[in-house]
């Protein structure tokens, strides 16, 4: 059982989608530190790794990043390919690097027994271990389970010079494979993948959490970590820090790659999809190898940009922290976050760009085209967590003519039995079932989007179900041009489906997360030119997915 000076910390992936990383870290279990997913086999990388891998340094949490090894593999080039992602934004006061070794799914284990013997596989696990610690010069925690180490492995005690997380659920203490794992035993236990923790899940089960046997300096002391440092009061894009470096480097008689090498940070001009990220590294006045001249001049060029966020409750939004709390706060009022950042002309922050960058948008309580409700949902959402929601009912949408949920079921009805169709696949399209989930729902005032914001409707819906409740109807806007010239709904549905396949996902959750189901319903929708957003401006959608897209769409505007 676990002691009470021991602590213990949340392990995450994209399944968990976003985190609440505020919340974890003021959850009553105390977590301390935390894990994400970085990447996997030789090209993946975890489209939530930046945001978790930013949001664990800004709220004081120790924090670590595995790769999911996988066996058809060259081993050197997926510690390779894991380095490069972490380059520059592993430093020592965060766990070491991690190798998650296990079985998985039906066809890694054939590919796991196709290695041949224990010893092949050993072999090819070592050579990926060895990689990074000659590569980082500290030693990498290998992450397995009972099952896998000892059917696959051999229960051998070959790798124990290697720290050990060990995955066992329901005993008391960890089943340690590998005789103890060479007499060393175990150095974090994931001890349940069915907890809880708040601000994964919106705290509710499944989440992976782990323990450490003993305390924050113990584990410092066992993985040979410095202390954290605080996080920057200011932030900053990496783009900042170059510019600040090319302006002064001549100051000092030096190139400016000279001096960006001096100061550890040559990795962030050398890779240029680092430009735009928020600065991850080192305190400014820890810059390694820096006179105090020239960390003055450094601190001195970066006084001059005006990169102070907004202060919405919580330090260090992105962009994208933001988009996501907007999503999950208008789903409770059954509508979808773009609705909502449109009333407010904050779309442009959805931008492929603009979602890594700080947040400097409106306060909350400035945001006047939203309801006192929905201010209390974004504050929510967001994780600020001193403020109480103010009472009262939330306003009916069409106060004046006093229309409730069973007037709008009515309306989607007639709408939709118009033109010989289901008015519930209608209610469905428009995220709008809650309407009938009891009498008293029925009963109550329609609080939901405008009919003109509601989701996954065509216009000529719309101004059918206008129409059945006698409401105003504007003068029916002209038909929106193709986004892509000869290309249907159907030619982006294929789009959808190929892209996700390379990555291992199912393309019909990806239509319904970027809001284009109705592309496919109803069935004549198939067939009509695509007027939707562009591949790079999708909302929900993570870089790597919309440049999955983009490359699937590519051939098709070529041909």
């Amino acid at each position: 059982m676990p002691e009470a000076h021991w602590i213990q910390g949340p392990d995450l992936n994209y399944w968990r989608q976003y985190v609440n990383w505020h919340r974890v870290a003021a959850d009553e279990a105390g977590h301390k530190f935390a894990i994400t997913k970085a990447t996997q086999g030789d090209k993946f990388v975890d489209p939530t790794f930046d945001e978790n891998w930013g949001g664990m340094r800004r709220v004081g949490l120790i924090r670590g990043a595995y790769h999911y090894f996988r066996p058809e593999y060259d081993p050197v080039k997926q510690a390779d390919h894991f380095l490069r992602v972490m380059e520059g934004i592993n430093h020592s006061y965060d766990l070491p690097l991690i190798l998650d070794v296990e079985r998985g799914n039906a066809r890694e284990r054939e590919l796991w027994r196709a290695l041949g013997n224990t010893n092949a596989r050993l072999s090819h696990v070592r050579r990926g271990l060895e990689r990074l610690e000659q590569r980082t010069g500290r030693r990498p925690i290998l992450y397995t389970n009972l099952a896998t180490w000892r059917e696959y492995f051999g229960d051998s005690s070959a790798l124990s010079r290697y720290p050990l997380w060990i995955a066992n659920y329901g005993v008391n203490q960890p089943n340690v494979p590998g005789n103890n794992w060479g007499g060393q035993g175990w150095s974090l236990w994931q001890f349940t993948e069915s907890g809880v923790v708040d601000g994964v899940n919106e705290g509710d089960p499944p989440t992976d959490i782990n323990w450490f046997p003993g305390t924050v300096q113990q584990m410092r002391t066992r993985f040979v970590m410095s202390n954290l440092p605080p996080a920057p009061e200011v932030e900053y894009f990496n783009r900042d820090l170059l510019d600040a470096f090319n302006a002064i480097a001549r100051r000092f008689n030096m190139s400016p790659q000279t001096m960006l090498g001096r100061a550890g940070l040559l990795h962030i001009e050398q890779n240029s999809f680092k430009h735009d990220y928020i600065y991850g590294g080192p305190p400014l006045d820890e810059l390694p190898n820096l006179t105090p001249d020239m960390l003055a001049a450094v601190q001195e060029q970066l006084a001059s940009v005006n990169r102070a966020p907004t202060d919405l409750g919580v330090k260090g939004l992105a962009n994208q922290h933001v988009i996501n709390a907007f999503y999950r706060a208008a789903a409770k009022f059954n509508t979808n976050g773009n609705v909502w950042l449109g009333r407010l002309d904050l779309l442009d922050i959805t931008g492929e760009r603009q979602r890594i960058r700080p947040y400097r948008g409106p306060r909350i309580q400035d945001m006047h085209a939203l309801t006192v409700a929905e201010q209390d949902a974004l504050k929510s959402a967001i994780g600020v967590l001193d403020f109480e929601p103010d009472p009262g009912d939330i306003v009916p949408t069409y106060p004046d003519e006093d229309i409730s949920n069973q007037d709008m079921i009515n309306a989607f009805y007639k709408a939709a039995g118009d033109v010989k169709q289901s008015g519930w696949s209608w209610i469905s399209r428009a995220h709008l079932t809650h309407m009938a989930d009891s009498q008293e729902n029925r009963n109550a005032s329609y609080t939901g989007p405008l009919i003109e914001d509601l989701p996954n409707l065509t216009l000529p819906e719309k101004v059918s179900l206008k129409a059945a409740l006698e409401l105003d109807i504007a003068p029916p806007e002209p038909p929106a041009e193709p986004t892509y010239p000869n290309l249907e709904n159907q030619d982006i549905i294929n789009i959808f489906f190929r892209a996700a396949a390379t990555l291992n996902q199912a393309g019909w959750n990806w239509i319904v997360t970027a809001g284009l189901t109705y592309m496919a319903i109803p069935q004549e929708n198939r067939g009509k030119p695509y007027t939707g957003p562009r591949m790079e401006d999708l909302p929900n959608l993570s870089d790597a997915q919309k440049g999955t897209l983009l490359q699937a769409l590519l051939p098709m505007v070529n041909g």
